[in-house]
């Protein structure tokens, strides 16, 4: 294994999942590194993010396989700005798409884990080798259980501006008028958080939950609220809870590009979402939910997706 190591902090940890670990300060001491290396044998390299496969080494490829797992932010050239945008803040997206985002080779295979962007990347780039392949996720088993929960879940990193701002944002807004528990979980709540949330009686915030103990309040809340406020990355979020949880309350920019939306229930305002958390309140979550979770959820199967990102590598 090759990475760039962009702090001063120990390596990676991991050696005893490779037979060599190698890293490398910046892109000259990689280059230097992965010509000397690759010349000893011609195995396919797999490579994380298209700003890897900029490295010149990667670029001048010619008889052996390179396949690149895109990101996110390597396809936010193919993204609409937002209807509302300033002139500025489009300017300023179209400068970072043409300064940021790295060229894409004829001679490399990319793999995209949203199927939609696979096909648009495909089409615009005129790429004869894209394919797509769900992200490797934590979760195999719908655990989500029949019948009624008990709160309402929002969960994530609470020491982050945005989810503190969506947190805040659901209890001025949303649990202001539902008069039902409401729980925030999550990584260093702030004392403002902590403040505000001790205005409602029917409000806890329960700080620094283990993972397991993350996972326990998914599986016993009525409703797991997960909106996006801003752009999504990775939606784990948003599959966490469809693997663990009942219902799913989301908004359209978090389920975009994921074709779960027959599994969440959308709402995108403050009105909706409280008429639409009122609704499911008296609505226990069924057996013919979580059949629906399971085929929609299929395409997540680690072990199948293993064996095709090993097929492509060696085929």
């Amino acid at each position: 294994m090759h990475y760039l190591k962009c702090t001063d902090g120990p390596d990676l940890k991991i050696g005893g999942y490779c037979e060599s670990l190698y890293s490398y300060h910046n892109g000259m001491e990689m280059n230097i590194g992965l010509k000397e290396r690759l010349s000893i044998d011609n195995f396919p390299v797999l490579v994380e993010g298209n700003f890897c496969s900029e490295i010149s080494e990667l670029r001048n490829v010619k008889d052996r396989k390179v396949l690149v797992r895109l990101h996110d932010m390597d396809l936010k050239k193919f993204e609409s700005p937002p209807s509302r945008q300033s002139l500025l803040e489009k300017f300023l997206q179209m400068r970072s798409s043409k300064t940021n985002q790295a060229g894409f080779q004829r001679n490399h295979l990319y793999i995209c884990i949203s199927e939609k962007k696979a096909e648009t990347l495909k089409q615009q780039e005129q790429l004869s080798d894209v394919k797509w392949l769900p992200p490797f996720v934590a979760w195999q088993k719908i655990k989500g259980e029949e019948g009624k929960g008990s709160f309402c879940l929002y969960h994530g990193n609470l020491s982050s501006p945005a989810n503190e701002k969506t947190a805040v944002w659901l209890l001025e807004k949303v649990f202001s008028v539902v008069r039902y528990p409401f729980i925030i979980a999550g990584k260093s709540p702030t004392r403002r958080l902590y403040n505000l949330t001790q205005l409602y009686s029917h409000a806890l915030i329960i700080a620094d939950p283990t993972e397991n103990e993350i996972d326990d309040l998914i599986q016993k809340a009525h409703i797991n609220i997960v909106p996006c406020m801003q752009e999504a990355s990775g939606k784990y979020k948003l599959l966490h809870s469809l693997f663990s949880g009942r219902h799913c309350l989301t908004n359209c920019t978090m389920i975009s590009d994921t074709g779960l939306e027959k599994a969440c229930h959308i709402a995108n305002d403050k009105q909706s979402k409280i008429e639409t958390i009122k609704k499911l309140l008296d609505i226990p979550f069924t057996s013919g939910e979580i059949e629906l979770r399971k085929n929609l959820l299929s395409c997540y199967n680690n072990s199948e997706n293993i064996r095709k990102l090993i097929d492509w590598l060696y085929c």
